[in-house]
């Protein structure tokens, strides 16, 4: 360096990745936690000082660490400790009756047993457990069981009395208290489970807090240093916000976040605003994000909002959150304070509402907050003309298709479940979708979700969309660079050039031109955030 001083960092000897269209480096050095050269590696032979920490790659690839641009990091880490009913759990309703029995026995009575994340579609019988059979499993206890979307859960007797829920308790708005033959089967659909969440016992700062730093353990295992949370507030309103700040305070909260508010009537926008906490305040850590918004449910839980029946449920086209004009309210009441807007729409009717909502509140500015429809799944052709002209950015998750493909082919059809998610239209637009895993909806398996991009294949090995496929570089951009420009960071993280941040994950080998099953089992060796080694597989990173 001109200056005399030497990196504090230099890998070397391995493919080095660092921005979309740029040829890969050999060597790559870091000072002050920024990256300060890239190229051969004899020219960065002059930054090497007798306190510089030299990383042998060995032939191992480098690449910007992955920003994983939606997903909830509390109910993550909860889920990590919390009873486990997905698939590669449980696999028939009385294997899942079973779980819930043995940990009602180590429960003691009274106590809430909540978790499950299972997936009907996988069960033996194709459906969801009822109420009776989690009464059977835990008689002495409430329980609720969310379904892998999270947007459909299933409670007890118990969990039911608790809430306040009986047989003629009215479906609140925007969610539906499932009844057959006029009897209460368990099932919730979206606000619904309000009901019962509300009943049950809040989380205390320090479980939020250990939430938070074993889901940083977690990601940071799989190559993630930058994440969007996209739903502060639903875990306890302002018990959120406060968990995030203790955990960066602390020393616990190891990656850098956006925290995405949540708007509405159950929201916590009006305090936050209140206090300064607008789209942009804070720093490279613990930023403040976008207000949160949903305008519907999910495709598998049959209450994502479809302009089209389920093809299984010939009555049902989905649940709406909201009215058009509470929407359209709610949306331009966020532009007016300066809040970028980021709103949860899956099926083409709720992309409509959401999209007017956002022409009509942009004919008047706010543009240059990159609002984001989060998810964007099952729109139209006419929808993403109508999204590329306003600048309004998709943030989907491929492995939507990779987990629950089949699940949408059986509730829609191969035809919409091919044509949801389009990854590669989206990119020949240059729209800039920012790929992410909504974990714990999905596991946040980035290398996973990279092969799923690859592939469009679904658990069967059905592909749905091979002309929606992308290749490994820019399926590695939609989830590095979309994902900082999505946050309104590219400006400092995202690629692997000089004055950006050194974030970098180091992956046992260079997927660049490998087939999408060996891209599915690559591992991540290490995850460097800041120039600090924040994860270390094995000593990965001795010199």
């Amino acid at each position: 360096m001109r200056n005399g001083l030497h990196a504090d960092v230099i890998l070397r000897n391995g493919p080095i990745y660092t921005a979309y269209g740029q040829p890969y480096a050999e060597a790559l050095a870091v000072r002050k936690g920024r990256v300060v050269a890239v190229g051969s590696a004899d020219s960065l032979d002059g930054l090497r000082g007798a306190e510089t920490a030299m990383i042998d790659l060995a032939g191992r690839m480098a690449l910007p660490a992955f920003n994983d641009c939606h997903l909830h990091m509390i109910m993550l880490g909860r889920s990590l400790v919390e009873i486990k009913l997905g698939p590669t759990h449980v696999r028939s309703i009385p294997e899942a009756v079973e779980k819930i029995r043995q940990q009602a026995a180590a429960t003691k009575p009274g106590e809430w047993i909540y978790g499950g994340r299972y997936d009907h579609f996988e069960l033996a019988e194709k459906r969801h457990p009822t109420m009776a059979e989690l009464d059977a499993a835990a008689p002495n206890n409430p329980v609720y069981i969310a379904r892998c979307c999270g947007h459909v859960g299933v409670g007890n007797s118990r969990a039911f009395a608790a809430a306040g829920i009986s047989g003629t308790t009215p479906d609140p708005e925007g969610g539906h208290i499932e009844r057959r033959d006029g009897k209460l089967t368990g099932q919730l659909q979206e606000n619904a489970q309000k009901l019962v969440l509300k009943a049950m016992p809040a989380l205390t700062l320090e479980e939020a807090v250990a939430a938070i730093e074993g889901a940083s353990s977690h990601l940071l295992s799989f190559g993630v240093a930058s994440v969007m949370d996209a739903g502060v507030g639903l875990n306890g309103r302002l018990l959120d916000m406060a968990a995030f700040q203790a955990a960066r305070r602390s020393g616990r909260l190891p990656l850098r976040v956006y925290l995405a508010l949540l708007a509405g009537p159950d929201g916590i926008l009006d305090e936050c605003y209140a206090a300064g906490l607008v789209t942009g305040a804070g720093d490279e850590f613990l930023k403040i994000g976008p207000a949160k918004l949903f305008a519907d449910g999910s495709i598998g839980g049959h209450t994502a909002a479809m302009s089209l029946p389920y093809f299984n449920d010939r009555n049902n086209r989905g649940i709406f959150i909201y009215s058009d004009k509470e929407m359209q309210d709610l949306v331009a009441d966020c532009m007016a304070r300066g809040y970028q807007v980021a709103t949860h729409a899956i099926g083409d009717a709720a992309i409509e509402q959401v999209l007017l909502a956002y022409e009509r509140a942009m004919a008047g500015g706010h543009s240059e907050l990159r609002h984001r429809i989060e998810h964007c799944g099952f729109g139209t052709n006419e929808q993403m003309r109508r999204l590329r002209d306003a600048g309004i950015l998709p943030i989907p998750q491929p492995c939507f298709i990779s987990h629950y493909g089949d699940v949408y082919a059986d509730a829609v059809g191969a035809e919409r479940t091919g044509a949801s998610y389009p990854m590669r239209s989206w990119i020949e637009n240059h729209m800039q979708p920012a790929a992410s895993s909504d974990s714990p909806i999905c596991p946040p398996d980035t290398l996973a979700n990279l092969a799923s991009m690859l592939t469009r294949k679904g658990p069967s090995g059905i592909i749905y969309g091979q002309d929606q496929t992308i290749d490994i570089e820019r399926a590695i951009e939609t989830m590095t660079y979309n994902g900082a420009y999505a946050s309104h960071s590219e400006k400092y993280k995202g690629r692997l050039l000089p004055g950006q941040a050194a974030d970098i994950a180091i992956l046992d080998r260079d997927i660049s031109a490998l087939l999408p099953d060996e891209v599915s089992a690559t591992k991540v060796d290490a995850t460097i955030v800041a120039g600090h080694i924040a994860f270390d597989r094995l000593g990965a990173c001795s010199g």
